[in-house]
């Protein structure tokens, strides 16, 4: 957002692995812009498709119970990070309890209690950071 208005940035990030990265001016992205406009135009989807999810989060956040908070979670690390397989969903990296509470505006507590629960009811199964769920249909019936 920050090289869009150049107001400051409004997020930071960890590197939890190396990783290579890419620095560009606002200046030389605006100019890339105009030269290009079909940039602007897929940059203009992916905003659209991250505030389509920012509202999925709010109404979770303000709306739903903890359990509902930690599977709309979930359900958004499924869509972004999940691999698709016979009606399953494996997370092969689940983000740390602590992080998932952070997205879902619970406690590691709650994540770690909400987790054995859904692991009990046949939901998920967990193995180490890696989180399957079972019926990915059914899930997203439960809770969407």
């Amino acid at each position: 957002m920050a090289i869009l208005d150049g107001q400051t940035r409004s997020a930071t990030v960890t590197a939890i692995e190396d990783s290579e990265l890419f620095l560009i001016q606002r200046n030389d992205f605006i100019s890339l812009l105009r030269e290009h406009p079909e940039i602007s135009l897929s940059l203009l989807q992916e905003l659209t498709k991250r505030l389509r999810s920012a509202d999925v989060k709010i109404k979770a956040l303000s709306l739903k119970d903890a359990e509902g908070k930690v599977a709309t979670v979930i359900l958004q690390l499924a869509d972004d990070l999940g691999k698709i397989k016979q009606g399953k969903v494996e997370i092969e990296r689940l983000p740390l309890q602590q992080d998932l509470a952070n997205m879902a505006g619970t406690s590691r507590e709650t994540i770690s209690r909400t987790l054995h629960s859904f692991a009990k009811k046949g939901l998920i199964e967990l193995d180490g950071m890696k989180l399957l769920i079972t019926d990915y249909e059914k899930f997203k019936e439960l809770f969407s």
